[in-house]
């Protein structure tokens, strides 16, 4: 629960923190003294700073093809392409640069079919494994812990990152994530629709996934 408090002029949110559980003890400290505590804001540094533009510049690339597309529809001829071309140079040039600084990180996850350069950059610039104490703490920001799902205090960013990776690990047949998806939906009761047996293997899948890449880079030097 966020509160908040008029502080000179300007509103200072405010959250309730923990500072144990048995007692229970509640206090309230400011919002960004809340986030530092439990390690969520991220390290700006070269990688974040990078995959901070890179996905600037996706946006900005999708929301010009859909232009595009409308423009075609309604009125049955191309319009000027109003700096599309530029832009995917742009991307393809931000993600090379990426690729360089993350290149002695992509023998760790060699193994892993499906996470390609974008993911893995995007996991180690949004949500490092070092910024956080424990796996736990890790999939509660991630967004794959029910806590985090029944609060909605997760980063959005991130957990729909990680969904794509887990799409991407059953699209191309991982031979370890791929085995154990198809396990899981199997075991499902068979009054559940196939779509809520996909979903339910494939945030499991996202879960089990989470953990690997978290013992694989928890204490490794950041980028």
């Amino acid at each position: 629960m966020q509160l908040s408090m008029v502080k000179m002029n300007k509103i200072e949110y405010m959250d309730r923190h923990h500072v144990s559980y048995n007692p229970p003890k509640i206090v309230l400290i400011p919002h960004q003294e809340h986030e530092r505590i439990h390690g969520n804001i991220p390290k700006i540094d070269e990688l974040n700073l990078k995959m901070r533009q890179y996905d600037k510049l996706v946006q900005l690339s999708v929301m010009l093809k859909n232009w595009l597309y409308s423009y075609q529809r309604e009125f049955r001829t191309n319009p000027v392409k109003i700096g599309l071309e530029e832009v995917e140079i742009k991307k393809k040039e931000a993600l090379k640069e990426i690729r360089r600084i993350v290149k002695n990180e992509l023998p760790k996850v060699q193994h892993i079919k499906g996470l390609g350069v974008r993911y893995l950059a995007g996991l180690l610039a949004y949500a490092h494994p070092n910024r956080f104490p424990n796996v736990g703490r890790y999939l509660y920001y991630c967004g794959y812990t029910k806590a985090s799902k029944i609060n909605g205090r997760y980063n959005r960013k991130v957990c729909s990152l990680v969904h794509q990776v887990a799409k991407q690990l059953i699209i191309k047949k991982d031979p370890k994530y791929y085995p154990l998806y198809l396990k899981i939906k199997a075991e499902q009761p068979k009054q559940y629709t196939k779509i809520k047996k996909h979903r339910i293997a494939l945030n499991r899948i996202a879960t089990l996934f989470l953990k690997e890449f978290y013992s694989l880079f928890k204490n490794e030097k950041k980028l």
